[in-house]
């Protein structure tokens, strides 16, 4: 329609999206092609994002193997770029990222709304400092002039963002299963962290899963079935089926070892009648302090690699505990590959954080201890501390409590006493 009006002699000249005419088959139509330097596209043009569930089902795993590096990047450096700015739809804001020769290259620019004035600036650095390089170059767009044509704009001050948060200039490893990682990146990035989500753990269903499938057969048996974790819940339910909501008529009571297996388990309905004050396993067994356990049958379905403390301890005290794997972690295939990335390919980052066991001996399985020379270790409480002393590793800071939002305070905190460098 739009060219037909264009033969029809309506305009002189049109501006068009050049993918759409060479989708059709019309690029010979086309006269010039606009550079970004001379016409900087809005944020996130020609990014394709497609959201799913986190749960790790085959919705995610279909787009995760779809995910594409180099556009994550140039999006990641944009968006953070428009979020500096906190410019809307008034305003002409353009950016424009790209990768060439392993290094990002921003472009970014405002424009007061008749053109009259236009403020352009650009940065490159590693596509892993995306984030960095974007809030970085919004900053400098509003000291140069941006902040007053906003103002003039929406008519009350925006003021130069300065690098003041915590953990401003920081490039933090997250270490959690992907799917998992997003509160812990959020709450960092939120503080001015660069975040680099490194998946040093991933989950598959039970090896064996002949013990609990016996468990559930036998599901009435139970007094208590005990969670301590949110992947023990999802694969016990994965592996329930469309038996799940047999869970909600069943006798037997709930135990949670913390608010995110709590969340879990009231997620598919079912009131949860016992969750620790901490959360960690010791204080799962005080818990059990008042209650009677003596022949009472416990369900325990987790990890195949666990703690034993808190099957020992309730047997102890006279329970018949049955533990059945419910699900077995691996270290990711790609690990060796980012850890090389990230940890010797360029400068390392100044803190990684470990939130299990788990994360610690698959992260030294994929990059060997080495990797950590120089970089600062926040461990999410004492067993996951005292799995990095097990292997000579030195704790920066350990979360008083043992939670995401835990973790964050003992990071901004270690940075404040002693900052990086």
């Amino acid at each position: 329609t739009r060219l037909r009006k264009l033969d029809e002699g309506r305009y002189d000249a049109i501006v068009l999206a050049a993918a759409g005419l060479k989708r059709l088959g019309w690029e010979s139509r086309i006269a010039e092609v606009l550079p970004p330097d001379l016409m900087c596209p809005a944020v996130g043009q020609g990014a394709l994002a497609v959201e799913t569930r986190s749960d790790e089902g085959i919705a995610y795993r279909a787009c995760a193997a779809l995910d594409h590096a180099a556009s994550r990047a140039a999006v990641t450096a944009e968006r953070a770029l428009l979020g500096a700015l906190g410019g809307g739809c008034q305003v002409p804001i353009g950016a424009h990222a790209s990768i060439a020769d392993g290094r990002l290259h921003l472009y970014g620019l405002v424009a007061s709304p008749d053109g009259s004035a236009v403020i352009r600036r650009e940065t490159s650095g590693p596509p892993a400092d995306a984030q960095r390089l974007g809030a970085e170059l919004g900053r400098e767009l509003l000291a140069e002039g941006g902040g007053k044509i906003l103002e003039a704009v929406y008519g009350y001050s925006v003021p130069v963002p300065v690098p003041s948060r915590p953990l401003d200039g920081l490039r933090i490893v997250v270490t959690r299963a992907r799917g998992q990682a997003e509160d812990l990146s959020r709450r960092l990035d939120a503080l001015g962290g660069t975040v680099i989500e490194f998946p040093t753990i991933d989950f598959r269903p039970a090896a064996d899963t002949a013990p609990l499938d016996n468990a559930i057969a036998h599901l009435s048996d139970y007094v208590w079935i005990n969670f301590t974790s949110a992947n023990g819940v999802r694969f016990f339910v994965d592996r329930l089926g469309s038996r799940a909501s047999t869970l909600r008529s069943l006798r037997a009571k709930v135990c949670a070892i913390g608010p995110a297996t709590r969340r879990a388990v009231e997620n598919l309905h079912i009131k949860v009648d016992l969750m620790p004050e901490e959360y960690v396993a010791e204080s799962l067994v005080r818990a059990f302090e008042a209650h009677d356990l003596a022949g009472k049958r416990i369900l325990l379905p987790r990890a195949a690699v666990a703690r034993d403390l808190v099957p020992q301890e309730l047997a102890r005290r006279g329970a018949h505990v049955d533990v059945v794997e419910a699900y077995r972690t691996v270290v990711p295939e790609d690990a060796a590959a980012k850890a090389k990335e990230i940890f010797f390919e360029g400068s390392k980052p100044d803190w990684i954080t470990f939130t299990s066991s788990s994360t610690v001996r698959n992260f030294l399985s994929a990059a060997g201890r080495e990797a950590l020379n120089g970089v600062r270790i926040a461990s999410i409480g004492p067993v996951t501390t005292a799995t990095l002393r097990q292997h000579g590793l030195v704790v920066s800071a350990e979360a008083a409590r043992f939670t995401v939002d835990g973790l964050v305070e003992a990071i901004v905190n270690g940075s404040i006493s002693a900052p990086s460098r």
